[in-house]
This record gives structure tokens, C-alpha cells and sequence, in this order.
């Protein structure tokens, strides 16, 4: 959802009046004084905030500039379902997928022959964008702009999500370090077309029976369909790995659906709760109260085999949002561990509003946690067994993090 949704295609955007621009911003601050969730947690005076984006908006040049400033006035929420997202339908971003290792910019995913051929590869260091240090660059660039509870959210944005991105006539430059510390500097083009084969549900059985299932979001609609094509061929195996590492929500539900053919007695999800503005409660100081909403109960699907194997799911920092609401409940079920990284700490329904220009903005209308209260929004839901990649794991291939599961897994 977060990259899919991240621009709004428009055509014919329009450089904004100054009234125009006073409406957005003031929309913005309402909205957010009325519905946002996690006030506790941003520790920000937004009414101040809003005062001193007046003179910052109205001093834009362009729509592109306005945007960029709104953009960074919602950033000081610290909310990774809290955006404002751009009318300009020029925007694109290589097909390089990149990431912080062990405080270097390292790339993970090469996604075009292209860029093959200019002696790009998994496990490069890039050093240099646009002749400025790559850490740099995402800290002065791409940072400011990203809303996030968590510093791991907030350097998956900045290092991953959103690096590259801009407009889509710029080419790139990139100085880059080899493992072998050769060092080369190239161009590329952000036009390039991806040719990784995406897919909702990856399932591989490996030699020694174990069924490795790769889930990278909760988005499909039919994902019913497509899981249970692949229950039947996991069922004899002896044990499963789920893998939610790259996964950034969507749905719950259906997560929730993977989980019910895990279990055989009920589990909780997490619980919620909502801001509830009663005039009568401000009017006698009292302000607002919270509308606390019950975990959901999952139960064991009916008339199908259940899996009661062992069972490990793998997390990181991508993991988010409906992510996070799966490992809450497999949590509560008790049916295994998880080994990886920390989440990345944000869930919540967000609320959608237009803007002037043809942009959008979201606010997080739900704060989530345990069935017990433990808070895991703004912290991220923590492994039972920690393994950080390293730069070497990438170069060499190794997936340090599935292979420990692995290990656990022949022990049982």
C-alpha cells in the first residue's frame, strides 16, 4: 500500500493560489488535530507547527515546492500511516533496490539487463549520489520528507522506499564500490522497467521437507484462492517458515485467514482504540475520550486439514501495518517464534482527504496494541531470536535470517 499509493497520477497540475494553499495546509492541521491517533507519541505542539508552515507555504514557488513542504510539516508527526503524497504524475525511481548494512548504503535487488550491463550487482556499495556521500544524500533529500515511529521505518524509507525517487527525466549518477573495491561511477535513468517477478504467495519445499512460504503483502484479492492452491502442497511437509520480511500490510483479514489454518483452538488480534470527540465532554473541559474496540477472535478453519507443525515466521524492518496485526496474533496462539529483525512499529486505519492541486493526504486514525496492552506502535514487535544481515551475507548470498530458522527447525 505504501509504495503503490505513494503518488496520485493527475494531468494538468496547476501552479496553486495563495488561498489554495492556505486551504491545504489548514485541511492538513485539522484533520489531524481531529483524527490522528498517536499525538502522545510524536510529542509535537501541531497548532505551533501549523502557524510556522503559513509563511513556508506561501513562499513556494511551485506546486511541486508546496507539496514538498507539506510533506515535511506532516513528517514531525513521526507516523508512518500519516502522508502526504504528491499530484505529480513525473515521478519514478529506478529499478534498484537498496538498503543500510551495517552503515552502508548497500544494493540488494537488480532489476533490469540495463543496468546489469554497466556492472551493477547484489552486493555493490554505493558511495556517491550526485557526487554527494549516499548516507548524506538520503539524510538532506529523502529523510525530511518521511513520516515514521521508528528509526528502522524510518531507514527503510529513506534508504529503500524511496532513495531514487523524483523526477523522471533526471538521470542518476552513482559512484559505486565493488566487493573487490574497485570503484566506478555510472549513470542511470529512472525510466528503466523493472523485470522482477512480483508475486503476493512464494512456496518452495526444501530437501529436507521444510515448506518455505514468502508472503510480500496482504493485498491480493484473491488471496483465498491463491493461498489455498498452496496449502495443499505445503500440507506434507514437516514444518513451515512464513516469511513476512518485505511485507507492508494491506488487509488483515487475510492474514488472519493464513493464521486460522495454523491453529486449532482461538486466538486474539490486537485491540484498538479511537479518538471520540463529544461536544458535551469539551464544552465541560473534559476534552476527548478514547473508544476502546475489542480484539477480534480468530478461530480454526473448519473442515480442513489444520497445520500443527512447527512452525517460524521471519520479520524485519519492511515488516508493517497489517504485518505487524499478523504477528500479534500469532503471538497470542502461541504456535511459534519469530526470528529476524525488529518491525518497523506503525498500524492504524488511515483516513484519505483530496488537496488542492490534485495530491492527497492520509491521516492514522487507530492506535493498535496486545490483547494486554503492550504497545508495539512507535517501538516495532521485537524477535524471539535477533540475526542482523550483514554486507558479507549479502555479497555471498547467504540469508542468515532463513537459514537460523532452518537450523531451529532440523533440531525439532
Amino acid at each position: 500500500m505504501l509504495l503503490t499509493s505513494f503518488t496520485v497520477a493527475q494531468t494538468g497540475v496547476t501552479e496553486l493560489t495563495k488561498e489554495e494553499k492556505i486551504v491545504g495546509l489548514s485541511k492538513i492541521w485539522s484533520e489531524v488535530s481531529y483524527n490522528f491517533a498517536n499525538f502522545d507519541l510524536s510529542k509535537i505542539d501541531w497548532d505551533e507547527a501549523y502557524k510556522s508552515y503559513i509563511s513556508k507555504v506561501l513562499e513556494t514557488k511551485t506546486t511541486e515546492e508546496y507539496y514538498n513542504e507539506l510533506k515535511k510539516m506532516v513528517a514531525l508527526l513521526k507516523d508512518s500511516h500519516t502522508n502526504v503524497y504528491y499530484p505529480d504524475p513525473n515521478y519514478a525511481k529506478p529499478p534498484l533496490r537498496t538498503r543500510l548494512i551495517e552503515s552502508k548504503l548497500i544494493i540488494t535487488r537488480v532489476s533490469n539487463d540495463a543496468l546489469r550491463k554497466q556492472n551493477i550487482e547484489v552486493g555493490d556499495e554505493i558511495i556517491e549520489i550526485n557526487k554527494t556521500n549516499a548516507l548524506d544524500y538520503g539524510r538532506t533529500n529523502v529523510m525530511p520528507y518521511q513520516g515514521s515511529s521508528t528509526l528502522q521505518d524510518l531507514n527503510i524509507r529513506t534508504y529503500t522506499y524511496f532513495l531514487f525517487y523524483g523526477n523522471a527525466n533526471e538521470k542518476i549518477e552513482l559512484k559505486i564500490r565493488k566487493k573487490n573495491n574497485f570503484v566506478f561511477t555510472t549513470s542511470i535513468s529512472r525510466r528503466l522497467k523493472s523485470d522482477y517477478e512480483y508475486k503476493t504467495y512464494e512456496l518452495r519445499i526444501t530437501k529436507d521437507k521444510v515448506a518455505y512460504l514468502k508472503i510480500n503483502d496482504f493485498e491480493n484479492n484473491n488471496y483465498k484462492d491463491i493461498f489455498d492452491s498452496l496449502y495443499v502442497k505445503l500440507l506434507p511437509s514437516k514444518a513451515l517458515i512464513i516469511d513476512i520480511r518485505e511485507n507492508d500490510g494491506g488487509n488483515s483479514e487475510q492474514g488472519f485467514y493464513v493464521l486460522s489454518h495454523l491453529i486449532d483452538k482461538n486466538t486474539l488480534s490486537a485491540k484498538s482504540r479511537t479518538r471520540q470527540s463529544i461536544s458535551l465532554r469539551k464544552a465541560r473541559g473534559l476534552g476527548d475520550n478514547w473508544l476502546e474496540i475489542a480484539p477480534d477472535t480468530i478461530c480454526p478453519i473448519s473442515k480442513k486439514i489444520k497445520y500443527l507443525k512447527p512452525v517460524i515466521v521471519l520479520t524485519g524492518a519492511q515488516t508493517l501495518s497489517a504485518g505487524e496485526d499478523f504477528l500479534v496474533a500469532f503471538d497470542n496462539s502461541k504456535r511459534g517464534i519469530k526470528i529476524g529483525q525488529t518491525t518497523g512499529g506503525s498500524t492504524g486505519q488511515p483516513l484519505f482527504f483530496n488537496l488542492p492541486g490534485g495530491g492527497s493526504f492520509r491521516v492514522c486514525t487507530k492506535r493498535d496494541a496486545y490483547p494486554d496492552g503492550k504497545e508495539f506502535v512507535g517501538l516495532g514487535i521485537f524477535p524471539d531470536i535477533r540475526i542482523q544481515e550483514t554486507v558479507k551475507s549479502i555479497q555471498t548470498k547467504h540469508d542468515l535470517v532463513l537459514e537460523k530458522a532452518i537450523e531451529i527447525l532440523k533440531k525439532k
